[in-house]
C-alpha cells in the first residue's frame, strides 16, 4: 500500500500528513507548532545549567585565593585567569576542587595542546586511573 502525500494546511508544501488538528492536515512540523511543542533540544540541560552556575561560584572564589598561574611553563604571564581541570569536567568534576589548577591563558593552551607532556609534569592525570 502506497501513501499519498497531501499539502499541509500551515505550510502548504506536499508532505506526509502526521495529524490532523481541527480536523486540518499538518506535517510534522508544523504540527509540532501547532501544539506549541518545541522541536529542538535544550543545548544545556537543567541539571547541567544548575552546575555550572555553581561551578561559576567556586571558580571565582578559586582564582581568588590562588591569583598566580601554578603551571610555570615557558612563557608564562604569572597571573591565574583560568581554572585547568586536571582530570576532566564531566559529572562530579566539574565542581570537584581539588583537581583545579590556577593557570594563565598560555599555560591553558600548551597544556591543553600537548597532553603527553601535561601528564608527565603532572598538570592533568589519567581520567582512567583515578579512583573516582
Amino acid at each position: 500500500m502506497q501513501v499519498k502525500q497531501k499539502v499541509c494546511y500551515s505550510c502548504q508544501k506536499l508532505s506526509y500528513i502526521y495529524k490532523r488538528i481541527d480536523g486540518k492536515p499538518y506535517c510534522k512540523f508544523c504540527a509540532y507548532k501547532k501544539e506549541g511543542k518545541s522541536s529542538s533540544i535544550k543545548p544545556v540541560s537543567t541539571k547541567r545549567s544548575n552546575e555550572l552556575k555553581e561551578y561559576s561560584v567556586i571558580r571565582q572564589e578559586f582564582l581568588k585565593a590562588h591569583p598566580i598561574c601554578q603551571a610555570k611553563l615557558v612563557g608564562c604571564t604569572q597571573t591565574a585567569t583560568e581554572v585547568h581541570h586536571m582530570v576532566g569536567r564531566e559529572n562530579k568534576r566539574l565542581l570537584d576542587s581539588k583537581h583545579f589548577l590556577a593557570i594563565c591563558r598560555s599555560c591553558h593552551t600548551k597544556i591543553t595542546e600537548d597532553t603527553k607532556l601535561a601528564l608527565e609534569l603532572v598538570l592533568s592525570l589519567s581520567k582512567h586511573k583515578s579512583n573516582e
